[in-house]
């Protein structure tokens, strides 16, 4: 069975994100990016009010193995989602081994309803060929939410950082955004 994340767990994968900005090839080796010429697709919303926040973000039409996502019920495997403005780490979530785990046929599923201590609520990993996602939802008063809009920038980068291997799942956002206001960042790439 996994284990509870703790501090030092939090730290080292928001230290994974910060060494991810300029150099994720010699951190982690290959990142699994959804701008290959594969059709992939990613999305993120960020909403953010003086009494709420929610961040919604999914990898889509990838090709991944269910072993490249590490194993968060029967290993210690968690995972930072680490999110750059211009290079700059702006949020970084993370969620860890913490029971709130299952397997499923293609991959895992994290449902903590309460949310865990980032905010983090939904995620799922699934493996394919050609169909693979990731999904990582977040909401509540845990989630830290960078001040919005996000403009003026030239790219977001969303990367999903596992701590127990090499594997890393992206997304690059160049703008402008589809929205970009005081209360919602949300885009698609192209």
């Amino acid at each position: 069975m996994g284990r509870q994340i703790g501090l030092q767990d939090t730290q080292q994968l928001r230290g994974s994100c910060r060494l991810l900005g300029e150099s994720a090839a010699s951190r982690l080796g290959p990142v699994v990016a959804s701008q290959v010429p594969f059709g992939k697709l990613g999305r993120v919303n960020l909403l953010r009010t003086s009494s709420f926040a929610v961040l919604l973000w999914k990898w889509l039409k990838g090709t991944a193995e269910k072993a490249d996502f590490g194993d968060p019920v029967g290993s210690d495997t968690g995972y930072g989602l680490c999110v750059y403005k211009d290079g700059t780490l702006i949020m970084s979530p993370v969620v860890g081994a913490d029971g709130q785990w299952a397997a499923t046929t293609k991959g895992y599923s994290y449902k903590n309803a309460a949310t865990n201590a980032a905010g983090i609520f939904k995620v799922v990993p699934q493996e394919s060929t050609g169909k693979a996602k990731v999904l990582v939802k977040a909401k509540g008063a845990n989630l830290t939410v960078p001040a919005l809009p996000l403009s003026p920038t030239t790219a977001v980068k969303v990367q999903l950082v596992k701590d127990s291997g090499p594997e890393c799942w992206e997304s690059t956002f160049p703008q402008p955004a589809k929205a970009d206001d005081g209360k919602l960042y949300k885009d698609q790439e192209p």
